[in-house]
């Protein structure tokens, strides 16, 4: 006899995904002077198609009567042809299937975008790149929640022209130094899954994720500073600082009513900005022996503030202790605090080369929680990785 648990019944879940991507691209570059100076005009476009089938099956085996079912510890005699369930006897087991219409889809993307950009070497230190860039960014929808009030039916969900310009100048302090100052706009767009009407369950967690169907895309204004150097055998020093601007970022939160259940939303606005250090160096500056090794570091600082909308503060305000208090601001989702990474080389010419990999990341806000939920982070953590390779043949050809 099998009495089921509180986690339910035996069952199981098939997910089928199916997508096609398409992309073409048409580019093209003139060279040319402008006001006595090469300068390089590059223009072009692109066309990119993706489609995606999507579709959840679930079905539970059940037991009908009581009659032939003394497995006597067997669970292999559940599905044994004498006891199957049968309409003469009315008793045995059988599968039951679940079908959720919300967890079935057909979604399509469509990119469009033209660009321009003009390489122009302003004076002997001074070089500049100007561009632009026009995207047309379709998304079509069919699929039907479980209570059968929302159809869509290849309905255009999201429709957005957006010109996105871009400005980098590069001033030469000397042969080997530059100095660079970038601006340019980005987006970060919905994927499939968070765009829909789905309520994807996953049995590991007991989580389920639900589509937003209202979800819009993120844009983002990045503003670059950085300070770099050059050596040979592909030595570098670099310090950089960053900011961004963020409109509308997508987040992940809980649910108000249900802290099992999460779903992307468009959440206030943000700012991130930091510094990044950046070095490859080779150890031969200390003896002529030690030149076939060397180190390379990357090191980011950074620090992100996303200002709550007013539900949000209202939310948490209410959860507050006694003598607690709350910032209108708080870390944005997904950011870490910090990144590190951190590598040993070894190459020699006669095909020998090891390297030893360290990196980690601080501690990032991965659910936004409600106020009475707390908010949900990931953990540091740290990974080493050793790599060993040793080319072989005249030719250096092979590698093991």
């Amino acid at each position: 006899f099998i009495s089921p648990s509180s986690a339910g019944s035996p069952q199981r879940i098939w997910r089928d995904l199916e997508e096609v991507n398409m992309v073409g691209k048409l580019d093209f570059t003139k060279r040319h002077d402008l006001f006595k100076k090469k300068a390089r005009l590059l223009f072009g476009g692109s066309y990119t198609y993706k489609q995606r089938d999507f579709s959840i099956d679930t079905y539970q085996l059940r037991i009908q009567g009581s009659a032939g079912q003394e497995l006597g510890g067997d669970a292999d005699q559940l599905l044994v042809p004498q006891n199957i369930w049968t309409v003469n006897n009315k008793s045995g087991t059988y599968a039951e299937g679940n079908f959720e219409p919300t967890n079935t889809f057909d979604a399509s993307q469509n990119v469009a975008a033209v660009y321009v950009s003009e390489e122009f070497q302003i004076t002997d230190k001074l070089k500049s790149i100007l561009g632009l860039r026009f995207e047309k960014f379709d998304l079509y929808y069919t699929g039907t929640n479980n209570q059968g009030d929302v159809v869509l039916d290849n309905e255009k969900i999201l429709d957005k022209s957006d010109f996105f310009p871009s400005a980098n100048f590069i001033y030469s302090l000397n042969d080997a130094t530059n100095l660079r100052l970038a601006y340019g706009r980005t987006t970060a767009r919905p994927s499939f899954k968070e765009a829909s009407i789905t309520q994807i369950f996953d049995p590991l967690s007991s989580t389920t994720f639900n589509g937003n169907i209202e979800l819009q895309p993120t844009y983002v204004d990045n503003l670059d500073l950085r300070w770099e150097r050059f050596g040979d055998k592909a030595q570098m020093f670099a310090v950089s600082a960053f900011f961004k601007n963020f409109k509308d970022p997508i987040e992940l939160a809980y649910f108000l009513s249900a802290s099992d259940q999460f779903q992307p939303r468009n959440l206030g606005s943000a700012i991130v900005y930091g510094a990044e250090f950046e070095i490859r160096k080779n150890f031969g500056f200390i003896a002529d022996k030690l030149e076939d090794f060397s180190v390379n570091l990357n090191f980011s600082l950074i620090n992100s503030e996303l200002e709550m909308e007013e539900a949000e503060l209202e939310r948490r305000r209410l959860n507050l202790r006694d003598g607690e208090t709350l910032k209108d601001t708080r870390e944005l989702q997904g950011q870490s605090p910090y990144l590190l990474n951190f590598g040993l080389n070894y190459a020699n010419n006669k095909g020998w080369q090891t390297s030893l990999y360290y990196n980690v990341q601080g501690k990032t806000l991965q659910v936004v929680g409600t106020g009475d939920v707390p908010d949900a982070y990931t953990m540091p953590f740290n990974s080493l990785d050793f790599i060993l390779n040793k080319a072989l043949g005249k030719d250096q050809r092979s590698n093991i």
